[in-house]
């Protein structure tokens, strides 16, 4: 909370909202008086009921940032928050499809309203697709045996349920130790569903335009390829020069926008990690507009 809040008049963004935890801890703070935007693309996970005269809640996507903000008659932010991955709302609940250990349907949306479902995914992209699915998200040495092996199973039965993609994946990796596997291959399709890295990319670069100086950019990412981008993000917008090294003058014109403000990312604490297992991941990297 320390890097995200430092005026208590000013606006703030929390741009994964989910159930509300970081706007209830920003809203506890004593002397708090700014006002506090909330934007989510799942609209299930919106379920926190906020009796606060300065708070309002959009249903959402990174690229509609400025129509939100727009919206809410906000034109400078002291801050923006970015809470990236899962919340506990969504892999807790079957029929969203999201976790490997419940049967549930293959969805995986999070925008319930978009067309596209990790059902489809997986019965109708070709094999070269989900070869460079479960390379790129999943970070799968067999992608390619992977993917081949998914398109002749589904040609004999169309798979529906997650738990059919479990027993169909256990029969392909035969090994004991499969939690990490199935983990990084439901995260690849998840990811494909909700174009992930795109979105990341996405919010970080709507977002920095609308931030005061001073403001502050805050991200917690729960995997690796997540936390590239962001720490990618971070590098590039706090250089005055993004040219190739080769190039003698710089021709860009790019200057600097942001100080980093974690050399290495800020991770939770061994008290934290007992008390919230699924935060054990968790990478935090924070930057100040300049």
């Amino acid at each position: 909370m320390s890097f995200w809040y430092h005026r208590p008049d000013g606006a703030y963004l929390d741009a994964t909202f989910g159930g509300g935890g970081h706007t209830r801890a920003l809203l506890a703070i004593s002397g708090f008086e700014g006002k506090i935007i909330g934007m989510d693309r799942d609209p299930e996970t919106a379920k926190m009921d906020l009796d606060f005269p300065r708070f309002t809640y959009y249903q959402a996507n990174f690229n509609q940032i400025p129509e939100v903000l727009s919206k809410a008659g906000v034109s400078r932010l002291s801050g923006v928050l970015f809470d990236f991955g899962l919340s506990s709302l969504q892999l807790d609940e079957p029929s969203r499809g999201f976790s490997f250990q419940a049967e549930g349907p293959l969805d995986m949306r999070f925008d319930l309203s978009q067309a596209l479902t990790a059902e489809q995914v997986l019965n109708e992209y070709p094999e070269g697709k989900l070869t460079e699915i479960f390379r790129n998200f999943g970070e799968e040495p067999k992608a390619r045996n992977l993917a081949r092996f998914i398109v002749a199973a589904r040609r004999g039965e169309r798979i529906f349920t997650t738990a059919q993609l479990r027993q169909l994946l256990l029969k392909f990796w035969k090994r004991l130790n499969s939690r990490r596997f199935l983990a990084r291959i439901f995260q690849a399709i998840r990811m494909e569903v909700n174009q992930e890295l795109e979105n990341i990319r996405s919010g970080l670069e709507n977002s920095l335009p609308f931030l005061e100086p001073g403001g502050r950019l805050v991200a917690i990412s729960y995997h690796s390829l997540e936390d590239r981008r962001v720490k990618e993000f971070f590098k590039r917008e706090s250089k005055d020069c993004i040219c190739p090294p080769d190039f003698p003058v710089c021709r860009c014109g790019h200057r600097s926008m942001l100080k980093i403000l974690t050399a290495k990312p800020a991770v939770p604490s061994a008290k934290e990690r007992m008390q919230n297992r699924r935060s054990a991941s968790a990478k935090l990297r924070a930057a100040e507009k300049i």
